[in-house]
């Protein structure tokens, strides 16, 4: 197929956007910075750092955050996309026993996020990022939220070895195990389950586990990754991936190019709506929208209003990049082009 002059379809987003800077984005901007030299993270970390852009995006999704709560986001974006760097590289295929090798790193990473185990100067970079942000995660002191981001980012690793496992095959999912596993692998629901202590919000883990709150969170985790599909398709293709919805609906519906990119459009439409729906029926249900649950859905829409605008705007998700050359300077940031 020839996927050169599918035109990027116009994206449904009925959710409020909030994209100011965080007043604090630059302070804790450096403020990682200095703790990635503190713990002589790899020149990798670095160099990730710069291609995210830790003031112009993170500093833009979480515009009502604390500072600490900031510092802790950051922290993820970092070990996600130093994760992703890391996987891009081909480093896990050039191993003689990949799928064995990268399942005892996973394990190794889950005891270096639980302090259990310390990560070596061999680990992949992503991994050196673990012990602090587990350090950070437990000291907010709310044992019932660390055990849920903790679930969710063994969930999380689980899910990348599926989708490494179908990148070495020239595999793709069937649509419908893409779309229970795709959730996990795109990281939404880790940075959802981290939000009460971002926001630092009353909410329980118990409320976050209620079958309608985690159908609203199921529903927003599609809608995050299959705009991130529409977007990065060419990086995509670029890279063979085979773990993206067009891709996925061209084949398994026998679409055209330009026909599987407006069936996705239409999905993550679909999608939106289903959630707007089920939302309303809150009340109904039991769940009044008000208070703890009503803060953490809007920090849910607006952070995703906030992501789509800043991914239209920046070419990480478009194409791929070179590593930044250019070491971090004073503040080691760039504003979205």
């Amino acid at each position: 197929m020839d996927w050169s002059h599918v035109v990027l379809p116009d994206i449904f987003c009925p959710f409020p956007a909030d994209f100011a800077p965080h007043p604090a984005a630059e302070d804790v901007g450096r403020q990682v910075l200095a703790h990635l030299h503190k713990i002589k993270a790899p020149p990798d970390v670095h160099a990730t750092a710069a291609g995210v852009r830790l003031v112009g995006f993170t500093g833009r999704l979480y515009p009502g955050s604390s500072a600490r709560g900031l510092h802790l986001a950051m922290m993820l974006t970092l070990m996600v996309f130093s994760h992703e760097d890391w996987a891009d590289s081909g480093a896990i295929n050039h191993h003689p026993r990949p799928a064995t090798w990268a399942s005892k790193t996973y394990e190794h990473a889950m005891a270096v996020f639980d302090a259990a185990a310390a990560p070596t100067a061999e680990d992949p970079p992503f991994l050196r990022l673990l012990e602090p942000f587990g350090l950070a995660v437990r000291a907010f002191d709310r044992a019932d939220i660390t055990h849920r981001v903790r679930a969710s980012l063994q969930q999380w690793m689980h899910a990348q070895l599926w989708e490494q496992d179908l990148l070495r095959r020239g595999d793709a999912p069937a649509l419908t195990v893409y779309r229970d596993l795709r959730q996990h692998a795109s990281g939404c629901l880790l940075v959802y389950d981290l939000f009460p202590l971002v926001f630092e919000l009353p909410v329980t883990a118990d409320l976050l586990d209620h079958p309608v709150v985690r159908a609203l969170t199921g529903r927003m985790a599609n809608y995050c990754a299959w705009v991130n599909d529409l977007l990065s398709l060419p990086k995509e293709i670029e890279e063979q991936s085979t773990t993206n919805l067009v891709l996925i609906l061209a084949r398994d519906h026998g679409l055209s190019p330009q026909q599987a990119m407006e069936a996705g459009a239409a999905a993550v439409r679909d999608e939106a709506i289903a959630y707007q729906d089920l939302k309303q029926h809150l009340p109904a249900l039991g769940l009044l929208p008000n208070g703890a649950l009503a803060s953490y859905l809007h920090r849910l829409e607006e952070y995703q209003a906030n992501s789509l605008t800043y991914q239209q705007q920046a070419p990480r998700w478009t194409r791929r990049e070179p590593a930044d050359p250019t070491p971090p300077g004073q503040d080691g940031h760039r504003e979205p082009t």
